[in-house]
């Protein structure tokens, strides 16, 4: 059913690029959105049977030069989460496959990013109320079980996410004092660098993973190039693509974004709209997708939909 309509849609030379974060080796109740090992392995199926895998520099350059793979698509991961070298990146290199790895430097070598210190700690409160000022909105859930900490948990995420940078590590740090220390989700620089000793590109994602839109330029310009030369001295090349954090045109990066990280020394960049890319995209605003359905069906469904989008949103 779906092989020729593959066949049909990818005439027209369009690039398809996934979005992934972690890949977990169990479900995890308070991150239900992330891919399980055995869910990504078919997946890794799925895209192997009907698609040429490429990175996403190496995908652009064969688009703008007229060379792309007629079924072409990349697989990107963003953040830096450990299990992309521990799990995501053995299962790649089993079935010859490649994929782009988008950096957050601050939060290698023992890290975690605020998310996951939220997540934590609402995984470890205590069954009964929890009350907490996040800026200047009041929230307040009642924890009594698995489906209720998952609410909750994703509640605050949304809370916390638009708070200026310095305040919303401040307050994911007093949120989160009690389970902080041994806290490790990212990568060491030595797994950056065997990621890209694998074949894998690896890219820029930022030092910290701010909302770039709601930085000055000097403070903006700094969070992408001290990431870029960062993880350029772990694993000794050039970078030239970059993720922005969020990715949202308009709300998470504007045109001076844009701007700031072509000065920087980019090529392309990558959002997190819908939709994909043909020879027109805006190289610096190219489309991604987040394939949530698990099932076979669902999987190549949502791709076949994601490939009629018309034009991914630009700013």
């Amino acid at each position: 059913m779906f092989k020729p309509l593959f066949k049909m849609l990818t005439l027209k030379r369009k690039l398809t690029v996934l979005m992934y974060h972690q890949v977990l080796p169990e479900h995890d109740f308070m991150r239900p959105y992330e891919m399980t090992a055995e869910i990504f392995s078919q997946h890794l199926d799925y895209l192997s049977a009907n698609f040429t895998l490429l990175t996403l520099t190496d995908a652009l350059d064969q688009l703008h030069s007229g060379k792309l793979p007629s079924n072409a698509a990349v697989m990107t991961f963003d953040d830096g989460y450990e299990n992309n070298a521990s799990i995501a990146l053995p299962m790649l290199k089993q079935q010859g496959l490649a994929a782009s790895f988008y950096i957050a430097s601050d939060f290698l070598n023992g890290g975690a990013m605020w998310n996951d210190k939220v997540l934590e700690t609402v995984r470890r409160w205590p069954k009964g109320k929890l009350s907490l000022m996040v800026g200047d909105k009041q929230c307040e859930f009642e924890i009594s079980d698995d489906q209720s900490r998952a609410f909750a948990g994703g509640q605050l995420l949304n809370a916390f996410k638009y708070l200026p940078l310095d305040e919303r590590a401040t307050a994911a740090d007093e949120f989160g004092a009690s389970v902080i220390d041994g806290l490790n989700y990212m990568m060491s620089d030595e797994q950056v660098k065997s990621l890209h000793d694998n074949g894998m590109e690896v890219g820029g994602h930022t030092c910290s993973h701010p909302i770039l839109a709601s930085l000055d330029d000097d403070k903006a310009f700094q969070q992408i190039a001290d990431n870029k030369r960062y993880v350029e001295n772990v694993i000794g090349r050039e970078i030239t693509s970059f993720a922005y954090p969020n990715g949202k045109p308009a709300m998470d990066y504007n045109r001076q974004t844009i701007n700031l990280v072509k000065k920087a020394g980019y090529r392309y960049a990558v959002s997190t709209h819908s939709g994909v890319a043909d020879s027109l995209t805006d190289r610096f605003q190219i489309p991604r997708f987040t394939p949530w359905r698990n099932d076979k069906m669902g999987f190549l469904s949502l791709l076949a939909k994601n490939y009629l989008v018309k034009k991914g949103a630009e700013v």
